[in-house]
Protein backbone atom coordinates (compact mmCIF):
# COMPACT_ATOMS: atom_id res chain seq x y z
CA UNK A 1 0.00 0.00 0.00
CA UNK A 2 1.77 3.85 -0.99
CA UNK A 3 1.62 6.06 1.54
CA UNK A 4 -1.25 8.22 1.96
CA UNK A 5 -1.32 11.42 0.15
CA UNK A 6 -1.37 14.27 3.26
CA UNK A 7 -4.68 14.94 4.27
CA UNK A 8 -5.38 18.03 6.98
CA UNK A 9 -6.15 15.54 9.71
CA UNK A 10 -8.27 18.72 11.63
CA UNK A 11 -10.75 18.67 8.70
CA UNK A 12 -13.80 16.50 7.96
CA UNK A 13 -12.87 13.63 5.45
CA UNK A 14 -13.27 14.65 2.01
CA UNK A 15 -14.26 12.29 -0.64
CA UNK A 16 -10.69 11.49 -2.11
CA UNK A 17 -9.41 10.68 1.46
CA UNK A 18 -12.62 8.59 2.02
CA UNK A 19 -11.67 6.42 -1.16
CA UNK A 20 -8.05 6.59 -0.52
CA UNK A 21 -8.59 5.49 3.04
CA UNK A 22 -11.29 2.44 2.15
CA UNK A 23 -8.97 1.16 -0.85
CA UNK A 24 -5.97 0.50 2.00
CA UNK A 25 -8.56 -1.24 3.81
CA UNK A 26 -8.68 -3.38 0.44
CA UNK A 27 -5.44 -3.04 0.22
CA UNK A 28 -4.68 -4.98 4.01
CA UNK A 29 -7.11 -7.64 3.13
CA UNK A 30 -5.64 -8.79 -0.13
CA UNK A 31 -7.40 -7.04 -2.69
CA UNK A 32 -5.73 -5.44 -5.75
CA UNK A 33 -7.11 -1.92 -5.52
CA UNK A 34 -7.79 1.14 -7.80
CA UNK A 35 -9.60 4.53 -7.17
CA UNK A 36 -10.72 7.75 -8.94
CA UNK A 37 -10.45 10.89 -7.76
CA UNK A 38 -13.60 12.72 -6.59
CA UNK A 39 -15.76 14.50 -9.69
CA UNK A 40 -14.35 12.33 -12.10
CA UNK A 41 -16.62 9.77 -13.72
CA UNK A 42 -16.29 5.70 -13.36
CA UNK A 43 -16.14 3.44 -9.61
CA UNK A 44 -15.03 5.31 -7.33
CA UNK A 45 -13.21 1.99 -5.75
CA UNK A 46 -12.90 -1.03 -7.49
CA UNK A 47 -10.73 -3.54 -5.81
CA UNK A 48 -10.08 -7.65 -6.95
CA UNK A 49 -9.18 -9.95 -4.41
CA UNK A 50 -5.77 -11.04 -5.09
CA UNK A 51 -6.39 -15.33 -4.39
CA UNK A 52 -10.71 -15.25 -5.51
CA UNK A 53 -10.67 -12.79 -7.91
CA UNK A 54 -13.74 -11.50 -6.11
CA UNK A 55 -14.39 -8.10 -7.51
CA UNK A 56 -15.50 -4.73 -4.58
CA UNK A 57 -17.25 -1.84 -6.11
CA UNK A 58 -17.84 1.02 -3.92
CA UNK A 59 -19.33 4.21 -3.95
CA UNK A 60 -17.70 6.96 -2.03
CA UNK A 61 -18.89 10.35 -0.40
CA UNK A 62 -17.10 12.65 1.86
CA UNK A 63 -18.05 15.00 4.61
CA UNK A 64 -16.44 17.84 2.85
CA UNK A 65 -15.47 18.57 -0.34
CA UNK A 66 -12.25 17.73 -2.22
CA UNK A 67 -11.96 20.59 -4.41
CA UNK A 68 -9.44 22.58 -2.10
CA UNK A 69 -9.93 25.77 -3.66
CA UNK A 70 -13.20 25.89 -2.89
CA UNK A 71 -14.90 28.04 -0.49
CA UNK A 72 -16.65 24.99 1.42
CA UNK A 73 -13.56 22.77 1.77
CA UNK A 74 -12.94 21.83 5.29
CA UNK A 75 -16.34 22.75 6.07
CA UNK A 76 -18.42 19.63 6.88
CA UNK A 77 -21.74 19.16 5.15
CA UNK A 78 -25.19 20.16 7.59
CA UNK A 79 -27.88 18.12 7.59
CA UNK A 80 -29.64 18.52 4.20
CA UNK A 81 -25.91 17.75 2.28
CA UNK A 82 -25.32 14.14 4.11
CA UNK A 83 -28.78 13.47 3.20
CA UNK A 84 -28.33 14.09 -0.50
CA UNK A 85 -24.93 12.54 -0.19
CA UNK A 86 -26.52 8.97 1.85
CA UNK A 87 -28.93 9.11 -1.01
CA UNK A 88 -26.94 9.24 -3.90
CA UNK A 89 -24.86 6.58 -2.32
CA UNK A 90 -27.31 4.63 -1.94
CA UNK A 91 -29.17 5.25 -5.03
CA UNK A 92 -26.07 4.33 -7.03
CA UNK A 93 -25.21 1.35 -4.90
CA UNK A 94 -28.94 -0.21 -5.17
CA UNK A 95 -28.51 0.44 -8.99
CA UNK A 96 -25.57 -1.42 -9.33
CA UNK A 97 -26.74 -4.54 -7.60
CA UNK A 98 -29.30 -4.61 -10.45
CA UNK A 99 -27.07 -4.59 -13.31
CA UNK A 100 -26.24 -7.45 -15.04
CA UNK A 101 -22.30 -6.21 -15.76
CA UNK A 102 -21.90 -6.32 -11.76
CA UNK A 103 -23.80 -9.26 -11.02
CA UNK A 104 -21.07 -10.86 -10.21
CA UNK A 105 -19.30 -8.09 -7.85
CA UNK A 106 -20.05 -7.56 -4.13
CA UNK A 107 -21.38 -3.44 -4.12
CA UNK A 108 -20.74 -1.18 -1.57
CA UNK A 109 -21.11 2.64 -0.02
CA UNK A 110 -18.19 4.19 2.08
CA UNK A 111 -19.07 7.38 3.71
CA UNK A 112 -18.11 9.61 6.68
CA UNK A 113 -19.33 8.88 9.86
CA UNK A 114 -20.45 11.90 11.20
CA UNK A 115 -23.28 12.86 13.58
CA UNK A 116 -25.54 13.91 10.34
CA UNK A 117 -23.96 11.23 7.65
CA UNK A 118 -24.76 8.70 10.79
CA UNK A 119 -28.53 10.11 11.05
CA UNK A 120 -28.88 9.28 7.45
CA UNK A 121 -27.17 5.95 6.79
CA UNK A 122 -28.01 3.83 9.56
CA UNK A 123 -31.73 3.58 8.93
CA UNK A 124 -30.88 2.17 5.62
CA UNK A 125 -28.34 -0.44 7.33
CA UNK A 126 -31.50 -3.12 7.13
CA UNK A 127 -32.23 -2.32 3.08
CA UNK A 128 -28.68 -2.61 2.78
CA UNK A 129 -27.96 -5.84 3.85
CA UNK A 130 -31.52 -6.89 2.06
CA UNK A 131 -29.36 -6.00 -0.73
CA UNK A 132 -26.21 -6.87 -0.17
CA UNK A 133 -24.96 -3.78 -0.19
CA UNK A 134 -21.60 -3.52 2.44
CA UNK A 135 -21.05 -0.15 4.22
CA UNK A 136 -17.70 1.62 4.74
CA UNK A 137 -17.37 4.20 7.64
CA UNK A 138 -14.84 6.19 8.34
CA UNK A 139 -14.40 8.20 11.36
CA UNK A 140 -12.97 11.34 12.24
CA UNK A 141 -10.00 9.49 13.34
CA UNK A 142 -9.79 8.16 10.31
CA UNK A 143 -10.84 4.62 11.40
CA UNK A 144 -13.04 2.39 9.46
CA UNK A 145 -16.09 0.38 10.59
CA UNK A 146 -18.03 -1.76 8.36
CA UNK A 147 -21.88 -3.40 8.03
CA UNK A 148 -21.69 -6.11 8.35
CA UNK A 149 -19.10 -5.86 11.18
CA UNK A 150 -17.03 -9.03 9.92
CA UNK A 151 -16.71 -8.09 6.42
CA UNK A 152 -13.18 -8.51 6.58
CA UNK A 153 -13.14 -11.93 7.48
CA UNK A 154 -15.54 -11.95 4.26
CA UNK A 155 -14.77 -9.81 1.88
CA UNK A 156 -13.22 -12.35 -0.41
CA UNK A 157 -16.03 -14.12 -0.93
CA UNK A 158 -19.85 -13.32 -2.58
CA UNK A 159 -22.49 -11.28 -0.53
CA UNK A 160 -25.54 -12.55 -1.59
CA UNK A 161 -28.47 -10.45 -2.76
CA UNK A 162 -31.50 -11.88 -4.07
CA UNK A 163 -31.63 -13.04 -7.67
CA UNK A 164 -34.47 -11.21 -8.46
CA UNK A 165 -32.79 -7.98 -8.67
CA UNK A 166 -31.23 -9.14 -12.15
CA UNK A 167 -35.16 -9.45 -13.40
CA UNK A 168 -37.28 -7.06 -15.80
CA UNK A 169 -38.19 -4.17 -13.97
CA UNK A 170 -42.02 -5.21 -14.58
CA UNK A 171 -41.47 -8.47 -12.82
CA UNK A 172 -40.29 -6.49 -10.05
CA UNK A 173 -43.26 -4.18 -9.60
CA UNK A 174 -46.98 -4.86 -10.54
CA UNK A 175 -47.83 -1.11 -11.18
CA UNK A 176 -45.21 -0.81 -14.47
CA UNK A 177 -47.09 0.02 -17.32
Amino acid sequence: MSPLTPYDQTLPVCEDEVCELVAGWFDTNDFKTDWVKAGRRGLDIEATHRQTGQRFIVEAKGATTSKRDSLHHGREYDQNGAYNRVSQAFWMASRWVCLELHKDANVGIALPSTYHFDNHSKPIENACRLLGIAIFRVDFERKITTVPANLAANAHQFIPRPKELLSAPDQLCPFTA
